[in-house]
């Protein structure tokens, strides 16, 4: 058995023990803009001329939160068309109440107030009547809830605002800027769920899906994987990350301890090995961070309300067949075709590139065993199954192609560190980095002072700084300054008041 010193500076050596991590700048980079999108709202609501708009969104999206008719209503609709449970990181109140509001946030961003925007949902076809991310159904009881309760609710609100203007909405939509005033507090906690992704875990999961690897490939399993094998020797079930094998395993890593096993694996295996290794933690990692960035774009307006199919299909070509003037190709070849009216509307709101990213997604997916056949047998005929046509909504395709996501993540980190505003100090002499707890803080204390968004403010002197401090999402230190905490709770201040054009406190980020 040949060992080898152990480079405990190599990038792959530090990212599967622990020591730094992938994508290392990806949480600040998803807050910074969490916060661009509060402190617009936070500027807006400054504004005596739009501040009745958020009040009065705040009191409808409260009412329909605690409206139980509609919840059993979307809760039945569940139950009649044999609908599974979501991972929805949204509370069923919540979930409830953006089913009816999503349609009233469509109608502001189509200059409609809440009223027109009523009467139009009385008179939608069944097919347009849709929720949030798909989740309502026009059902005999929706029907007569928007009839009836909605109506009720908007006039007890007295819904009679204007839509915010686009040009001080500057690219946001009024979902999202509704939201923001109203649902910090959750979008917050969705935030700091971040930092529950355990590495351990992941790492455990690469181990067990390596070990499934050389089962199925009939080589046996190197030394210093072998603590982690199956007693049965049979596959682990490590597909998803919430298996009880996933928890066997990672029990294992941490008896072994984590980096005493990847010390071990760094000292017997091959460069080829440790590659494979790490380049499957890595993957699994993205993936988890993908997963928690799409709970928080639950609480937004989604592509899902810009409705496109890509169809497609394998051709086989015809030597009688003109081809002159004609999209098809002499050889044999893949058709795709999408909508006129969907194409345009996915150029309008600038999302043709996710959708065509989706469709790459989808042809990798359909075509993985097509390209099998013709590696293994080349020239086999073109099976049925190919020539079937097969549409971009049956596949999942995000969840798999690990390669689009890894490089969204890298390219969004990449943008981030170029253009970061919020999160840096521009004194007279140097820039500072600034900790998003410094500004999560602010923006805490903040809220508090102002009473938003139920408009109950406090002063200083009444506790918010001590309620700041008893926030334990914010990680802050236990001996932290009320003088610290008042700096940070100003720098946010003037941040909203003076937007694009605010420098930050020359003694911020001191303790």
């Amino acid at each position: 058995m040949v060992t080898k010193k152990v480079k405990t500076n190599h990038p792959y050596y530090r990212v599967l023990s622990g020591t730094s991590m992938p994508f290392p700048h990806i949480h600040e980079a998803v807050s910074e803009q969490l916060l661009l999108l509060i402190f617009k709202a936070r500027r807006l609501y400054l504004d005596p001329e739009y501040r009745p708009w958020f009040d009065e969104q705040h009191r409808i999206l409260s009412a329909l939160r605690a409206n139980t008719k509609l919840q059993n209503i979307l809760e039945q609709n569940r139950e009649d068309y044999s609908i599974g449970e979501t991972d929805n990181p949204l509370s069923k109140e919540l979930y409830a109440a953006f089913q009816v509001m999503c349609h009233l946030y469509n109608g502001f961003d189509n200059r409609l107030v809440s009223l027109k925007t009523w009467g139009d949902m009385n008179r939608e076809p069944t097919a347009k009547f849709v929720g949030q991310n798909s989740g309502g159904w026009k059902t005999p009881e929706m029907e007569e809830f928007v009839r009836n309760d909605l109506f009720n609710i908007l006039t007890d609100c007295k819904a009679h605002c204007s839509p915010l203007p686009a040009l001080v909405r500057q690219g946001y939509c009024h979902q999202d800027l509704s939201v923001a005033h109203s649902c910090t507090k959750e979008l917050l906690e969705q935030l700091n769920r971040y930092h529950q992704i355990d590495e351990s875990a992941i790492l455990a999961r690469t181990l067990g899906l390596a070990i499934n690897n050389c089962y199925h490939s009939e080589t046996e399993v190197p030394e210093w994987l072998s603590p982690f094998e199956n007693e049965y020797k049979s596959p682990w079930n490590c597909e998803k990350p919430d298996t009880n094998d996933v928890s066997k395993l990672r029990k294992q890593l941490l008896t072994i301890g984590r980096t005493e096993f990847v010390d071990k694996m760094f000292s017997l295996a091959n460069k080829n090995a440790t590659k494979i290794i790490y380049d499957g933690y890595v993957k699994l990692y993205a993936l988890e961070i993908y997963e928690w960035l799409n709970k928080l774009v639950q609480y937004f307006k989604g592509n899902d309300f810009i409705r496109y199919t890509w169809k497609f299909t394998t051709i086989i070509s015809d030597e009688s067949d003109t081809i002159e003037n004609t999209t098809a190709w002499e050889k044999d070849y893949c058709q795709i075709t999408i909508q006129r009216d969907e194409l345009l509307k996915l150029i309008y709101t600038n999302t043709l590139q996710d959708a065509a990213m989706n469709l790459a997604g989808c042809l990798q997916q359909a075509y993985i065993e097509p390209l099998k056949r013709e590696i293994n047998y080349p020239g086999i005929n073109i099976d049925a199954k190919e020539r079937e046509i097969r549409k971009s909504i049956e596949f999942r395709s995000e969840l798999n192609n690990f390669t689009n996501i890894m490089k969204q993540l890298e390219t969004f980190e990449k943008w981030y560190n170029a253009n970061k505003i919020l999160l840096v100090s521009n004194k007279k002499k140097r820039t500072e980095k600034i900790d998003v707890n410094i500004r999560l803080a602010g923006l805490k204390g903040y809220d508090l002072n102002e009473g938003i968004p139920d408009g109950q403010g406090r002063k200083i002197k009444d506790g918010v700084n001590e309620l700041v401090k008893a926030d334990g999402s914010l990680q802050l230190p236990q001996d932290i300054s009320d003088t610290s905490l008042n700096r940070y709770r100003q720098a946010v201040q003037h941040i909203i008041k003076d937007g694009d054009r605010h420098v930050a406190d020359s003694t911020e980020g001191k303790k």
